[in-house]
């Protein structure tokens, strides 16, 4: 995906968070189009660990928080359990956004709300 293309499909969804393939996206153009993006998880390619991926740019100190998948699940390990945690139906939660390519049209942006994704049969809705 060419970055003025995830650009536009960031300042749609304009997220809190952002999980990509590290490398693919610079951070920098990411927050420019979505201000509100606070957390970057960059999924990593093994044998790419060592490049420093979790460090956050100098210009954006302060203004998000930079880490990788991995470095999350190990710094997260001790406080993970198997126990469901009890349904709070009064809680918001906040939508998920994910899109994909779709042959010969671009790429697809959908929303996943609590609504969708706890349906017996989820309706996907698009916002492109």
């Amino acid at each position: 995906m060419k970055q003025d293309q995830l650009s536009e499909l960031i300042a749609k969804a304009n997220p809190d968070f952002f999980v990509g393939e590290a490398g693919a996206a610079s951070i920098e153009s990411l927050i420019d189009r979505a201000s509100n993006i606070h957390h970057c998880v960059w999924v990593v390619k093994a044998g790419n660990e060592h490049m420093g991926w979790d460090q956050t740019p100098d210009n954006l100190q302060g203004r998000v928080e930079v880490t990788t998948w991995n470095g999350l699940v190990e710094e997260r390990k001790s406080i993970t359990t198997s126990d469901v945690p009890p349904l709070d139906k009064d809680i918001k939660v906040s939508p998920m956004f994910a899109f994909y390519h779709t042959q010969g049209h671009g790429y697809k942006l959908f929303e996943y709300t609590s609504e969708v994704i706890s349906r017996p049969r989820p309706k996907l809705p698009s916002l492109t």
